[in-house]
């Protein structure tokens, strides 16, 4: 049976394309239209509800490259 990536829903899911490097997951309706975009960085998939950082050249980045690099401001 087919679920959500995300949130394991098993009603509603359709096919997502990861527009950077083609990867395809199943998404059901309320997190594909949750999806805000991709970290610049890593390239997971970005939504609404996630803590969202900003890079040093302003693209958008998850919570775990964002925690990177505050260690490593941290470090210096």
């Amino acid at each position: 049976m087919k679920s959500c990536h995300i949130c394991d829903e098993t009603e509603d899911v359709a096919l997502w394309k990861h527009p950077e490097n083609g990867n395809e997951f199943m998404l059901c309706g309320y997190c594909l239209s949750s999806v805000v975009g991709i970290c610049a960085e890593c390239g997971a998939i970005l939504v609404k509800l996630d803590p969202i950082g900003i890079n040093s050249e302003g693209k958008r980045i998850c919570y775990k490259c964002s925690a990177m690099h505050d260690m490593a401001d941290d470090e210096a």
